[in-house]
């Protein structure tokens, strides 16, 4: 019966929290269209997505990685680096943030930082 009562209020639990969480997309995916948006030529709108991401959610990483991932698109690869790093001092076991600064790094020539970091982010992904 202990059983029984248990499973049903983790049901109820789950049930209640479910649609909650329903209609907002994984931040992975956000990222995406940020970036889709920009390559598409939306500068205009990408940048308004990531502030107004960041603006709902000022303690999470993803909105940084948003504007470093345009920032890198960009060609401007310090600003890229430092919002790849202010990502990571939000979340250091991030590893898009390790992934970008890899990018920034390889572009500007800086291939055993780029390894590095690139180390940094597969070590991040397996914990």
């Amino acid at each position: 019966m202990k059983f029984v009562a248990r499973t049903l209020s983790l049901l109820f639990i789950i049930a209640a929290v479910r649609p909650l969480c329903a209609g907002e997309p994984a931040p992975e995916q956000k990222l995406s269209a940020i970036e889709q948006s920009y390559l598409n030529g939306n500068k205009r709108q990408a940048e308004k997505d990531i502030r107004s991401w960041a603006k709902a959610e000022p303690k999470a990483p993803w909105p940084k990685l948003a504007a470093a991932n345009v920032a890198f698109h960009e060609k401007k690869y310090n600003r890229c680096l430092s919002l790849a790093k202010d990502a990571l001092e939000l979340a250091p076991q991030n590893a898009d943030g390790y992934f970008w600064r890899g990018r920034c790094f390889e572009a500007k020539g800086s291939l055993l930082d780029a390894a590095n970091e690139y180390r940094a982010a597969l070590k991040a992904e397996a914990a």
